[in-house]
C-alpha cells in the first residue's frame, strides 16, 4: 500500500519480504499478538475512506476511527508484520474546548 501525500513524498508499507530485498535486511519477527513499539502517524483529508482501505488490506484495527481531544479524528491499525499506523483528519473544534478535553 502507497500513500501519496499532496505535497510530495511517498509513504509505502511492504511486504517482509519486499521490504528485506529493497534495504538488504530482513525485519525481526514481532509475535502476532504484539506490534512494534512506534507507529507512523499520517494525516489525510479522507480518513474514513482511508481507514477503510487500510481495513480492507488486511490492516488489524487497533483503535478505532473516533474523535481524539487534540482535534483530530484518528483511527491505528496495525500491518500483519505488526507495525503500526495511525491516520487522522483534523476536525473543526474550538481551542477551548480541546483544552477542556485533554483536562
Amino acid at each position: 500500500m502507497e500513500f501519496l501525500p499532496p505535497d510530495g513524498g511517498a509513504l509505502g508499507l511492504y511486504d517482509r519480504d519486499g521490504f528485506a530485498e529493497t534495504v538488504g535486511a530482513y525485519p525481526t519477527d514481532v509475535p502476532e499478538d504484539r506490534v512494534t513499539p512506534a507507529y507512523l502517524y499520517v494525516r489525510v483529508d479522507d480518513v474514513e475512506a482511508t481507514a477503510g482501505r487500510i481495513q480492507e488490506a488486511g490492516g488489524r484495527g487497533l483503535s478505532p476511527l473516533s474523535a481524539r481531544p487534540w482535534g483530530e479524528k484518528a483511527a491505528w491499525f496495525a500491518d500483519p508484520d505488526g507495525n503500526v499506523v495511525a491516520v487522522a483528519q483534523a476536525t473543526s473544534v474550538e481551542p477551548s474546548e480541546l483544552v477542556h478535553a485533554a483536562g
